[in-house]
């Protein structure tokens, strides 16, 4: 009878709850900044306007990937908050990577570009025993598609816990319409080391993460380069890792290594086709 069913205590929060919650949560202190600071905004967006005004106005040529290219540019700007233990930093702050750039410069740090990688891996040259390829990209990422010939050491990973820090990053991700969102590994440099064991004298490292902001070149709005995950790893190993050998990076992002007609593999070494790829990467 009813007087005997007893009453089942309420269910907790689920995940999503969670998640849509500390969302929410982020939208509302957001507005809040936004109401309160009227004339800021309204003085920056003036100042955007002017400095729009007097910039060349240069039309983006249109990309197959556009889309993907998208989504990857919102994962890399969610994600370029990263830092490096004390010592080197190479954080957005101007002054830490003026010195950062200078010493990746001293060090012979140089990029390499998608048609130069794909050269090399259609020659043979691609990872021999002479260069090694790492993708620094997430295990679940790296399963699905990377380089030929790349090996996986993650220097961030996918977000792990639902604790209410996790669950507000996962929220700050989920603005930029990455739904999964990163962390650092905080073993990096021993995975690295475990699994290439320094000093690596006479060896290249080529490095490969999925964002295309890395750059060691000057440019008027950025006179020292930009940072990227490949750079955050070259600093690491070069600074603190032991590593003497010669750092590369790849300069490209995955989408444009695709677009001049490079191959990725899968986690089982099957070509991984170019429009699932694409939407893989939206996806993600």
């Amino acid at each position: 009878t009813m007087a005997h069913v007893q009453a089942r205590p309420p269910a907790g929060p689920s995940r999503v709850a969670l998640a849509c919650g500390a969302f929410l949560a982020s939208c509302a202190l957001a507005a809040a900044a936004i109401l309160s600071g009227s004339r800021g905004l309204a003085g920056g967006i003036s100042g955007v306007a002017r400095s729009r005004a007097a910039a060349p106005r240069l039309l983006p040529a249109p990309r197959p990937l556009a889309a993907a290219s998208r989504a990857l540019r919102n994962r890399c700007v969610a994600a370029r908050a990263a830092t490096l233990p004390e010592g080197l930093n190479p954080t957005q702050v101007a002054a830490d990577w003026t010195v950062v750039s200078s010493f990746l410069k001293e060090r012979g740090v140089s990029p390499v570009t998608a048609p130069e990688l794909i050269s090399r891996i259609e020659d043979g040259d691609g990872s021999d025993e002479n260069t090694i390829i790492v993708d620094l990209s997430p295990l679940e990422r790296y399963e699905r598609y990377h380089v030929p010939g790349a090996e996986n050491v993650q220097l961030f990973r996918l977000i792990k816990d639902w604790d209410f820090k996790s669950v507000l990053r996962r929220a700050n991700f989920a603005l930029f319409m990455d739904f999964q969102g990163t962390e650092r590994n905080p073993s990096f440099l021993e995975d690295f080391k475990r699994r290439y064991p320094p000093p690596l004298t006479g060896k290249t490292l080529l490095l490969i993460d999925d964002c295309e902001f890395g750059t060691l070149e000057g440019t008027p709005n950025f006179p020292d380069g930009r940072i990227s995950r490949s750079l955050i790893a070259a600093t690491e190993l070069l600074s603190e890792g032991g590593y003497e050998c010669k750092v590369t990076f790849l300069k490209d992002s995955l989408i444009k290594f695709v677009e001049d007609g490079g191959t990725l593999l899968n986690g089982a070494g099957d070509p991984v086709d170019p429009a699932l790829f694409r939407m893989q990467d939206m996806m993600m």
